[in-house]
């Protein structure tokens, strides 16, 4: 009967163990997490500043509105080239 006992403490030891391991990995899962918001946050901004500025340049050689469809065109052309990258690995 002891041996039963033994047992059964062992894997209460087992599962308090892993339940620590646990805890930490998804504590470590969060900082992770909030990083990667951080980390896209600042690309966001980042490409918003760089067709601003694509749409500043083009301002000074085209009219107003051209240059907006000028920046707009490389905005749109980027993000097909990454769905196309995206449609292309899924298969």
């Amino acid at each position: 009967m002891s041996s039963l006992a033994e047992y059964v403490i062992a894997i209460a030891d087992l599962a308090e163990a892993e339940g620590r391991a646990l805890r930490r990995s998804l504590a470590l899962l969060g900082w992770v997490f909030a990083l990667i918001i951080v980390v896209t946050v600042f690309v966001l901004f980042g490409i918003g500043l760089w067709v601003w500025a694509v749409y500043l340049f083009a301002d000074t050689l085209l009219p107003s509105w051209l240059a907006a469809a000028v920046a707009g065109a490389i905005v749109l052309g980027i993000a097909g080239v990454f769905a196309w990258l995206a449609v292309r690995n899924v298969r």
